[in-house]
C-alpha cells in the first residue's frame, strides 16, 4: 500500500486579544507572533487539492 499526503489552502480568520500599555505596543505584540485566542474557518482558498507526498508503506498481516 501507499500513503498519500494531500493539502488544500483555506481562508481562516484569527482573533487576537492583546493586553498592552498602548495601541503601538498592541500592534507590536500581534506582529511579533502573539497566540490567537480563536481560529474560524471561513472558506477554501481553492477547491484544488495538491498531492504533496507519496510514501510506500509495508504490508502488515491482519489476523482474520
Amino acid at each position: 500500500m501507499k500513503k498519500y499526503t494531500f493539502t488544500r489552502s483555506a481562508i481562516v480568520e484569527e482573533t487576537y486579544v492583546i493586553e498592552a500599555v498602548d495601541e503601538a505596543d498592541a500592534w507590536e505584540q500581534v506582529r511579533d507572533g502573539a497566540d490567537p485566542v480563536r481560529h474560524l474557518f471561513l472558506d477554501y482558498y481553492t477547491d484544488d487539492f495538491v498531492m504533496e507526498d507519496v510514501e510506500d508503506t509495508p504490508l502488515t498481516n491482519h489476523p482474520q
